[in-house]
């Protein structure tokens, strides 16, 4: 608070991004918007800011009374709801011989950006104005550094029986603390675990950390913390299934999962005979590239910012991972991938430790190498929903490619536009078909569809526009075909 000594120098000054003078005691706009200006701290002093009403331009006092009325119209200025979030401020008088001085003394808030009947204003030395978009980011990513990462946070409503104390001496403890300080160390558990950020003292529970690590259920507390595996047999989500499967363990457990699930499960090798004594094994998707998108998945999403987990989801000819919480911090869709910023740094440090994330910064120069290596086109950044991170991986197997192309081809063909021979591959899908069922006149249904590279649905509708020309009987496993023009 300030008094005649501490007033003057600041009256005298030149205003400033900590002070302003005026003369009018009804300019409600005005207060209310150097309100959020002070509030909002642009400069990050840390400091207070300073509007000071019946003060001219020279910050010479202009003879005011200050009263009672007075004080409570000021002091309602932030409580009437029009200043969000509501900043901490002071309104009092400062006596001066040439009359009274009325002082809103303003905190910088800790929960920027505030706004002013829904517009962040702000102050740089004696210009006030609305925010521009890098400002406001700038102050979005100062709110998110003054709130506590959703990760140290307590879980309120979890207490130490929800964590695997096993996993942690065996596993995680051991990775992250010396052996020799772990025998020296004769301290509570609970103290171990708070320690490493993974149990928080005060409210005697786990922190969100501690759950997501080590919790015997996670879902349980943080219904997002899965990942979701979808394989559909064709190009979209209207196709048949195949596979699914819901990671929904803590991370260390579904880490080494996620590991064993890249190599066995994502690469999709695929032998085909070269010569009659070689063939070439296809690998549709790298297992280092695709294991780091899963690792990914678990260090940057934003646990807290949906109830749905993490997806990735296999079509025929490609893998999308889909992850909630878009790019963070410093990293930004204009200076990606060059710059990286940290959504959950606990949790990326104990990846680290756990040799699950090798070098930070690296992964994106990774995936891109294991890519070209292989084969595959580069990967696709969908970095334009703000509250998601969209990674799209093409299949480097040549029948990946041939089942998108024959079910674009089929898509034209069952569209009754006419097709150009010349430059469409697919003569006809219609007389492939012809030749595969005089070839195998009871092949299932299922499979004839495999052979022609298109989905169920696609098929039916196929054999649709071909009744005077193919005929089959019985069902769907056990079918008769008959070619009519034979």
């Amino acid at each position: 608070m300030l008094d005649e000594t501490t007033i003057l120098p600041l009256l005298k000054d030149t205003e400033n991004e900590r002070t302003e003078r005026t003369v009018s005691i009804n300019a409600t706009e005005k207060f209310g918007q150097a309100i959020c200006a002070f509030a909002n701290d642009i400069m990050n002093t840390g400091k207070p800011g300073y509007l000071f009403i019946g003060a001219d331009n020279d910050g010479k006092p202009s003879g005011l009374h200050y009263n009672d009325d007075l004080q409570k119209d000021l002091a309602g200025i932030c409580s009437e709801g029009n200043i969000l979030p509501q900043p901490v401020m002071q309104v009092y008088k400062v006596t001066l011989p040439e009359g009274d001085i009325a002082v809103i003394e303003v905190q910088p808030s800790k929960l920027p950006p505030v706004r002013f009947r829904g517009r962040i204003w702000i102050r740089v030395g004696a210009r006030k104005a609305i925010a521009n978009e890098e400002e406001e980011r700038i102050l979005m990513e100062r709110r998110e550094f003054n709130t506590p990462n959703f990760e140290s946070e307590p879980c309120l409503s979890a207490t130490l029986d929800d964590l695997d104390l096993d996993i942690f001496r065996g596993t995680l403890l051991p990775a992250m603390v010396d052996e020799k300080e772990i025998k020296k160390d004769k301290r509570p558990i609970e103290v171990q675990l708070a320690s490493l950020g993974l149990f928080y003292i005060p409210y005697n529970c786990p922190t969100n950390a501690g759950i997501l690590l080590i919790g015997k259920n996670p879902t349980r507390f943080i219904p997002s913390a899965s990942i979701q595996y979808v394989q559909f047999e064709g190009l979209t989500k209207s196709t048949k299934v195949l596979n699914e499967h819901l990671f929904k363990g803590n991370l260390l457990t579904e880490l080494k999962n996620l590991d064993n699930f890249s190599e066995y499960t994502l690469q999709r090798k695929r032998p085909q005979l070269v010569t009659a004594l070689r063939d070439k094994t296809f690998i549709g998707y790298p297992y280092k590239a695709t294991r780091e998108l899963l690792m990914n998945i678990c260090q940057h999403r934003a646990y807290n910012g949906s109830n749905s987990p993490a997806h990735v989801y296999e079509y025929a000819d490609r893998l999308e991972f889909d992850n909630t919480g878009n790019l963070y911090g410093k990293a930004r869709p204009e200076n990606f991938p060059m710059e990286t910023d940290y959504r959950n740094p606990l949790i990326s440090g104990v990846m680290r430790a756990l040799g699950f994330v090798n070098r930070f910064g690296m992964g994106i120069g990774l995936v891109a190498d294991e890519l070209k290596e292989n084969g595959n086109p580069p990967a696709e950044y969908i970095l334009s929903e703000p509250s998601s991170f969209k990674v799209i991986v093409r299949s480097a197997d040549p029948l990946s490619e041939q089942i998108r192309t024959n079910t674009e081809v089929s898509k034209t063909d069952l569209s009754g536009s006419r097709t150009n021979e010349r430059t469409n591959p697919n003569k006809s899908i219609e007389d492939r078909l012809i030749e595969i069922v005089r070839v195998n006149s009871t092949i299932s249904k299922t499979a004839l569809a495999h052979e022609l590279g298109i989905g169920r649905t696609k098929l039916y509708e196929l054999l649709g526009t071909m009744t005077h020309r193919v005929r089959s009987t019985g069902g769907t496993r056990h079918v008769e075909w008959t070619v009519l023009e034979d």
